[in-house]
Formats: C-alpha cells, structure tokens, sequence
C-alpha cells in the first residue's frame, strides 16, 4: 500500500472540507473589534476563517497573502514595537509547494520565548541576547506542521514575568488602540498588558492573524482583553 499517497490524498481531502467550511462561515467578531478605534485597519483578512476561504488551495495567494503581512508588520514596528524578529526579505513569499494543511497559509506570530530554529528565542533578555536556536519547541512546530507561516516573534515581558509589557530588552510594547496612535492631539500611549503583550499587539493590528503565547497568571488573558482580541 502506499502509504505517503493514501495521507496526501487525507489531508488534500481534510483542506478541502476546511475551505468549504470556512467560506460558508459567517464572519467572526474579530473583525468589528479591530475596526473599533485601531489606525491599523487594511484590506487585509481579518480571521485565519476568511484567509483560508480567500486563499483556498492556490500557493500562489498564500504567497502573495503571507508577503502583505510581513510588509503590514513591518509598516506598524516603529509604532508598535511588537515584533523583535521578522520573516526576512528572501523569506517573504513563504513555503514553495502546494497549500497544504488544516491551517495552510494562516500568517503566525510567536512569542519570543518560544524557540523556533532560527529565530530570535531570547524571552525578550539580555542574559540571553538574541538566542537563536537549532531546534523548534513542540507548540509552534505543531502549527507550522499544520501550514502556518512565521511572520515573526513577538515582544514580550523579560522571561514572561510581568503583566504589561515594559520589561522587556527590547522596550516597551505598544496598543494599537493608544489614543497617541490615533490622534496627534494626544499623547497617551496605552499599554497592550503582558507578559505576551507583543502578541495581542500584533493580532489587534492585523500584523497576524493568530499568535502564540503562554498564561500562568493572567499572560495571555491581560493582552487578549487590553487590546481587544480572543485570547
């Protein structure tokens, strides 16, 4: 039997009932909490649902999709200061191949405590200093198996320890729904809540439409609801 053929043509399969699903969806709240009061609203997906329905099978627009996101975030850092590495100019227009997996497509951050082989993995710490390691941690390995693409890693607390994102080696995280962002007239500059604060950031601004973060007391709960998003 062949085996490697029988499991593409199940995951060819299992893709195509999550485009089908995913188009016949109604669109998800996500959409009307980012356009309240955010500078960062585009075009873009507002939802990995409404990506996979747009992009459907076709390499081609996961390519195109996944280079707006990278531009879209990097557009947004001098701002936010949400990311502390980003897919870089060769890797912008993502895997080669076919779409494939349940989550083919869908553009991901990544805390910076989570190690992605290199990837700046340093817990946002100086003791660290920009580790990059040799090897991909269990969680975002998981989601990259399942079509995911890593736009980049995300700020955080220094070591996860702190609830808005000010200890950090990289500085301060900002939210996107700051007053200081919106209106010049202002000056308020908002925290996004931490430790995972970099992440909801970048949800919040459309940067990645999914991100992966860590909660022991409140880490990805404070970010989620600080900036608006599902976390």
């Amino acid at each position: 039997r062949d085996e490697p053929a029988a499991a593409n043509r199940t995951g060819a399969a299992m893709r195509a009932a999550v485009i089908a699903r995913c188009r016949g969806a109604a669109p998800l709240a996500a959409r009307s909490a980012r356009d309240d009061g955010c500078r960062f609203v585009s075009s873009l997906p507002n939802d990995a649902c409404e990506l996979i329905a747009t992009v459907g099978e076709s390499e081609q627009a996961a390519s195109d999709m996944f280079r707006r996101f990278v531009r879209r975030a990097r557009a947004a850092e001098p701002s936010l200061n949400a990311y502390v590495d980003l897919a870089k100019e060769e890797e912008e227009d993502g895997p080669t191949g076919p779409v494939t997996g349940l989550l083919g497509g869908v553009p991901l951050g990544a805390k910076a405590s989570f190690c992605v082989e290199g990837t700046v993995s340093d817990a946002c710490s100086d003791v660290l200093d920009r580790y990059r390691p040799p090897y991909t941690a269990t969680a975002p390995a998981r989601l990259l198996e399942s079509g995911c693409r890593l736009v980049g890693k995300h700020n955080q607390d220094e070591f996860a320890m702190g609830a808005a994102n000010l200890y950090s080696a990289a500085g301060p995280a900002v939210n996107p729904h700051s007053p200081g962002l919106l209106d010049a007239r202002h000056k308020a500059i908002l925290t996004p809540g931490g430790s995972s604060g970099g992440s909801a950031a970048a949800v919040a601004a459309g940067s990645c439409l999914v991100a992966l973060g860590s909660d022991t007391g409140g880490s990805v709960r404070l970010p989620a609801a600080y900036c608006g998003v599902v976390g």
